[in-house]
């Protein structure tokens, strides 16, 4: 009796235990979608060559998957996306016209296929709920709504 009553606090201690170490990761996209969208910058909008296979916004993300020539090392490449501000609202919604710049200094020529996530939280600081990006050299206009 003795030996099964200790079972079985052994064996509900150990339940307690592994529960305790459930995974209790609740993620938002803020801390998953990457660099932020850069607005009204005076970066260089001239960058490398690279092709978009796919772009698309999910949640507060866009993402674009594109392709390019690399493969050394990924602490060899950056990427930026721009946007400018300037000329809101001349459309309702408002269009906010987007450039990646693709910074690749890497001398491989590997085919890279990649996908870079950017968080656009700092459009919802424009004033508006309802977005359409235009992201140069992709033929589709991305709703964002926040």
């Amino acid at each position: 009796m003795i030996m099964k009553l200790n079972m079985i606090i052994i064996l509900s201690l150990m339940s307690l235990l592994f529960n305790a170490c459930e995974d209790d990761n609740t993620e938002t996209p803020n801390d998953v979608c990457g660099e932020a969208i850069l607005l009204d910058t005076n970066n260089p909008t001239v960058g490398d060559t690279f092709i978009f296979t796919n772009v698309e916004v999910t949640g507060n993300c866009l993402t674009a998957s594109i392709q390019y020539g690399g493969g050394c090392g990924d602490d060899l490449v950056s990427f930026d996306l721009l946007g400018s501000t300037a000329n809101f609202p001349l459309t309702i919604p408002a269009m906010l016209d987007v450039v990646l710049i693709l910074d690749d200094n890497d001398d491989c020529e590997a085919l890279v296929t990649r996908d870079i996530d950017f968080d656009l939280t700092p459009l919802e600081e424009e004033g508006y709920n309802n977005i359409n990006i235009s992201v140069a050299g992709w033929n589709e206009v991305l709703p964002y709504s926040f």
